[in-house]
C-alpha cells in the first residue's frame, strides 16, 4: 500500500523541486532533461519515463552488472550523441552533472567512481579565441532591425556586463532614467545572489526607452516575453541544438 505521504518523482515534481533556486540554475538543470529527451526520442523511440521504467526492471530481476552495463552504456551513448551534434565536451559534461541530479531524483542513481571507470568524455579542444570586433557586434545589431527587443538584449549585453539571465529577467521597475545614462538595479546575482547595479550604453537607450513606455506594469518584463528575446533564444537553440542561454 502506498502511503498518502509518497509523492510519484518524475520531471514534473522534479521541477517543483527546483522552484526555490535562481532562475538561471533551474532553466540549465530543466535543459539538460529536454537534450536527454531529444536523445531518447531520436535513438529509441521512447520516452523518458520508459527509460526509467525500463532500468527499474533491470535493475530488480539482473544483477548488477548487467544494469550497470544498461545504464552506463545508454549513458555513452548519449554522450556520443552529443558529439555528434556538435557540442563541445565541456557543455556535455555540464549537461551531464545536471542530468545525473535529475536521474538522482527518480531512482537512478550513478556513482562518481561508477562514471569514471564507465564512461568516457572527449578530450577537451583547445580553441583560439578572439574578443567579438566592433564592426561584426554591428552587424549583429542590425541583422535584428525588426526585432527591437532582441537588438536590445544585445546592446544591454555588450554596454553592462550583465549575464544573459539577468537580463532577460529585467522588468521595467529595475531601471532609473534619472541618471545620465541608465542605470539598473539587478536584484539578485544568479552566482553570488546578491544584488548590484550596471549602467546601459545611451545607444540601448534609444532602442530601449520605447519599449519601456509601452509597458503599463512595473513588474512588466522588458525584453522578454511572446515574439521576445527569449522565443528567439529557444527557437536558436532548437534549430541549432545547442545552448546559449
Amino acid at each position: 500500500m502506498t502511503s498518502f505521504l509518497s509523492k510519484k518523482r518524475n520531471e514534473k515534481s522534479y521541477e517543483e523541486r527546483l522552484a526555490t533556486v535562481p532562475e538561471q540554475t533551474r532553466r540549465n538543470k530543466m535543459y539538460a532533461i529536454k537534450v536527454f529527451e531529444d536523445f531518447v526520442r531520436e535513438n529509441y523511440n521512447k520516452t523518458i519515463q520508459d527509460v526509467i521504467k525500463e532500468l527499474q526492471m533491470i535493475r530488480k530481476t539482473k544483477d548488477q552488472d548487467v544494469y550497470d552495463e544498461a545504464l552506463y552504456g545508454m549513458l555513452q551513448e548519449w554522450i556520443n550523441w552529443n558529439e555528434k551534434v556538435g557540442r563541445g565536451n565541456y557543455t556535455i559534461k555540464v549537461l551531464f552533472s545536471n542530468l545525473r541530479k535529475y536521474l538522482f531524483h527518480v531512482g537512478i542513481k550513478t556513482h562518481e567512481q561508477d562514471t569514471k571507470e564507465f564512461l568516457r568524455f572527449g578530450k577537451k579542444s583547445r580553441e583560439e579565441r578572439y574578443p567579438l570586433s566592433q564592426d561584426i557586434f554591428k552587424q549583429i545589431i542590425n541583422g535584428f532591425a525588426r526585432s527591437p527587443r532582441i537588438q536590445a538584449l544585445f546592446l544591454a549585453l555588450g554596454s553592462s556586463g550583465m549575464r544573459i539571465g539577468e537580463a532577460l529577467n529585467l522588468q521595467k521597475k529595475d531601471l532609473d532614467f534619472t541618471t545620465k545614462r541608465i542605470k539598473v538595479n539587478i536584484n539578485t546575482d544568479t552566482k553570488t545572489r546578491t544584488g548590484r547595479t550596471t549602467y546601459l550604453s545611451k545607444e540601448t537607450e534609444k532602442i530601449l526607452r520605447p519599449l519601456v513606455e509601452k509597458l503599463d506594469s512595473d513588474d512588466a518584463n522588458l525584453l522578454n516575453g511572446k515574439g521576445g528575446a527569449l522565443c528567439y533564444i529557444g527557437k536558436y537553440e532548437k534549430e541549432n541544438k545547442t545552448n546559449i542561454s
